[in-house]
Formats: C-alpha cells, structure tokens, sequence
C-alpha cells in the first residue's frame, strides 16, 4: 500500500511534537525539585519512628545500586520523562478542560496525544518505562515490606522510592504554565520552539535548594466527589476542581492545585496573547513605569496584575509581547515576552509550590502509624516455635485526625537481629532459619478504639530452635524486631493503602526470644515497649 505525502508528514509532526515538546522541567532542574522535597517531606521523621532498623540512616541509607533513598527518589523524578516518546506526553493538565480531556493536544490537531497527568498518576495499566503509578507505588511498598529475603526488600524498597520520585515529577510539571496551559513546544537539543521557563530552570540549583516549600491546604484531600478517572485524592494535589478554576485561581495559591495555579497565574512563550484562557486577561494586568532588567543594565516596561487580580509582586510578562499596550523601545521583533526578570519573578512563585506539593504527596504516601501496646510476657520452651504473638492496644492513628475508618488485613513481620551483635544473619547455626518471618494476614477494621490482635504463623516458618552455648553467658539469643503492616481502606484511599510501624518508636513492639542459662529450657518473647 502506498503511504501518502500527508500521511507522512503528519506522522513526521507528531514524532517531531513528541521528541522534546512534553518535557516539563529538565534533569537538574527536577533533580534538585525533588531532593528539595524529600528533605522538606517527613519522610526523614516516618523512617526513623517506624522503619528505623532498615533505614538506620534515615533517607541517606544506601538501599539499591548504591543509591540512598533520597537518590532513588530523585531517579525516578528523572527517569518519568524516559523514554521520550512515549511518557513525556502524559505530562499536560489543562485545569480548564474535563480531565479526561485535559491531556495534551497540539495544535493543529484535534485528538489527545497523552492523558492528563491527573490520570497518568492514577493509570495502573502503564507499560513503556516501568509501571509507577500510585497503585505500583503501593504494590511494591507493601511486598517490600513483607518480603522474606532481605535482599527483595531492598530491591522493591527501591522501586517504591523510585516510583514516588516518579509521581512527583508530575506535580513539578503542574508548576510550569506551557504544561497547564497546553503550550507544545517541540524542540531538539535546543533546536526548535523550546520552552524558556525551564530551560532558565535548569540553572537555578542554588535558588531551589534554598527556597522554603510552600505546602497545600490539606483540606484539598478531603475530597467528597471523587472523579472517575482518577478517584484518589492525590488527584486534587494537581487539580483542585474537575470543572473550569474561573476566578478562584487568581489567589496565593494554597487552596487550589498546583495546575489550577500555575494555568491561570502565569503566561507560557506561546500563550501571552491566548483567547483560550481566563486570565491572565487585558482587564487583569497593567503596565508599570520602566525598571530595571535582570542584568540591571537595561530599562523596561513590564505587566503586572492589577490589585484585585492574583498577586502585584511579580512581573509577568515585558510589556510589549501584549499588543494592546506601548511598546518597549528595547525590544526587538524577535524578544520573547518572559525574559529573566520576568522568569525570576515565576521561580519565587512556582518554586516553593513545586517542591511543597512534592512534599506533601510525599506526606500523604506515607501516612499513618501503628501504635500498640505489645504483646506481654510469654514463655516458651526453647524446643517449640510459638504457633502465634497477640498484641494489645493495636490502634492505626493519622496526623491531624480523621480517617478513623477503613477495612482490610494486617501481618506481623519479624526481622532477626543477633541480640548482643546486631548481625542480621545471626551468630548461631546461620541459615538454618529464616531471616524474615512474616504471619499469616488477619482482618482489621479500622477504629478510633484501641483493638487486641493475634497474628499467626504458618508452620513451616521455622524459629530459631538451637540454644546458644554456655560460653556465650547468661541471657544470649535471638531478637525479632516487629512490624505490624496494614493494607486496605483508609479514609479515602480505598483498598491499597499501606502502614507500617514497629521497632518499639511511638508505642510500636518488639519481640524478643533468648535463652536464659538460669532457666535452662525456657525461653521468653517479652514485649518491651
């Protein structure tokens, strides 16, 4: 069959749009973003409280490739843009639109090349460079949690951690106006209609790693309609509202999505002077006396909203990129409208919100702990396994309140520990039991009542069984260190949420087994905290 000339530049268009044109920020810039928001996140503070034992070095722990969790994070956020013609194009959110027909659509044609990043962050059935939605992140988060090779935990820890740097990528791209604005910008290596705003960004490591995060109104989660096509409440991190933001979102931002922010606050190169857009609109802006450029050594006119219209303390755009005001005797016909003062001025704005709302979904992923009172004193003689542990005073607790409800299953994951060494693999007869012992799941519905909760042990898990030797002296053995792993209904993230506390921090448990020279033949599994 013989292809014709317009099939095939139709195909050369869409290869030449998807090539460079869906990238938002570029490698450093996204790299910094979200090392920036991993330490603004408690990320730090949920390791140490609840996974200290795995992640003694908080976020700087080596876990996979000799990458630390903060590392990994930032890979991910890098490798969403990989490979370029296929994830990229999932990276536009027009908060105007429907959100299944908010995806990107260059002009001139009249179909979505790519689904919103609304829905991209919620899409299970992603293939091409790695599947890291929300429910991947949860998936491996939970089999990590309760593998039984320390070595598959590290690897799936690892892809979790990539997977969150992946999801943030998407709201960082929220923050950058060509992305909420449908602004294509299809270029290569520079050659083409590249996207000023950041490329400027790629060179701004020093302002990002000092700016302060500005985090969301946590209320945007409380969602109370979610939306079909991307019914989590991340969704609202991006995009408030599914109808059109209107006047809403000339505002300091906190209260809206970071799409609906950055769309109605901001001009992209190629839409200072769209009809496509609420604001910002002719009636909205105003042109202030000349001042200086970013080098300082030049005097220009520039636009700013007027009082009553979003924020006056960033310019947005050189006056004479709008034709109905006075030229700017500087310009040339081929000046962008945004140059560095005007880029300078949507970094102080933009940034901060990137790397909060960053961190807050960073927040939200891990949410929640477990707290509970142990399991008391129980003894055992040496020779026999325990066939189950029953813990008292189970209760799961969110910062802030709510989600007191919810339903799902709950294991207990004992990871050995030498008692006196702290060598993992232990001093005694090594191998000949499992490092990791994990129970059988229960069910557990979430209550603001405290709740007593046996876990058991399918018997072909065996415990250590072989006593240490006298010279060892008294008191020498075995220690699990436990976790009580939740998944399930929390709140409103229905099915797939995931928490995980133990290692005696905040209330959690720990079980330890030894020998006692003083009581020969028994042994002991005492809850110390």
């Amino acid at each position: 069959m013989k292809t014709t000339k317009p099939f095939l530049f139709l195909l050369l268009f869409v290869l030449f749009q998807l090539q460079h044109s869906a990238e938002g920020f570029d490698d450093k810039a996204h790299t910094n973003l979200s090392g920036r928001a991993a330490q603004a996140s408690g990320l730090d503070n949920h390791l140490q409280t609840n996974l200290a034992f795995e992640f003694p070095a908080r976020s700087d722990q080596i876990i996979l490739n000799d990458r630390s969790v903060r590392q990994l994070i930032q890979d991910g956020s890098i490798d969403e843009d990989r490979p370029i013609l296929w994830r990229p194009r999932h990276h536009f959110h027009n908060p105007r639109l429907n959100w299944d027909e908010a995806g990107w659509q260059p002009p001139p044609l009249s179909v979505q090349l790519g689904e919103s990043s609304v829905i991209w962050s919620q899409d299970s059935n992603q293939s091409v460079g790695g599947k890291h939605s929300w429910h991947d992140a949860r998936d491996t988060y939970f089999q990590a949690l309760t593998a039984m090779s320390q070595s598959e935990r590290k690897r799936l820890y690892g892809e979790t951690f990539k997977s969150l740097g992946h999801l943030i990528h998407l709201v960082q791209d929220a923050a950058v106006p060509s992305h909420t604005r449908n602004d294509s910008h299809p270029n290569y290596k520079g050659i083409g209609d590249p996207d000023a705003f950041h490329g400027w960004a790629e060179g701004q490591e020093a302002t990002i790693a000092g700016t302060n995060p500005l985090p969301f109104n946590t209320s945007l989660l409380n969602q109370t309609n979610p939306n079909a096509f991307a019914p989590l409440p991340i969704a609202r991190i991006i995009d408030s509202d599914d109808g059109d933001i209107g006047s809403l979102a000339l505002t300091t931002g906190a209260d809206l999505g970071i799409a609906e922010y950055s769309s109605a606050n901001f001009y992209s190169d190629d839409t200072v002077n769209s009809t496509s857009f609420q604001s910002p609109l002719p009636a909205q802006v105003e042109v202030r006396a000349p001042e200086p450029d970013a080098t300082g050594t030049k005097l220009r006119r520039y636009v700013y909203f007027r009082s009553g219209f979003g924020e006056q303390d960033y310019p947005l755009a050189v006056a004479s990129a709008l034709a109905p005001y006075v030229l700017d005797p500087i310009a040339t016909p081929a000046e962008s409208g945004l140059d560095d003062k005007v880029f300078t001025g949507y970094g102080a704005k933009l940034f901060p919100r990137a790397i909060g709302y960053s961190a807050g979904l960073i927040d939200y992923f891990f949410r929640g702990q477990i707290d509970s009172l142990g399991p008391g004193f129980v003894l055992v003689p040496w020779e026999q396994r325990p066939t189950s542990i029953s813990v008292s005073g189970v209760k799961i607790v969110v910062p802030g309140g709510g989600e007191q409800t919810g339903a799902g299953t709950m294991r207990l994951v004992l990871l050995h520990r030498n008692s006196f060494t702290g060598d993992p693999q232990g001093e005694l007869s090594p191998g000949s039991f499992p490092v990791v012992v994990v129970s059988n799941e229960v069910p557990f519905t979430i209550s603001s009542q405290t709740q007593n909760v046996t876990f058991p042990f399918a018997a072909d898990l065996p415990f250590p069984t072989i006593a240490p030797p006298p010279e060892l002296g008294c008191c020498y053995g075995h220690m699990y260190m436990g976790i009580i792993v939740y998944r399930g209904t929390l709140g409103q993230e229905t099915n797939n949420a995931v928490v995980a506390s133990g290692y005696c921090a905040a209330s959690g448990v720990k079980w330890e087994r030894y020998y006692s020279f003083e009581r020969s033949t028994v042994d002991a599994y005492i809850g110390e905290c």
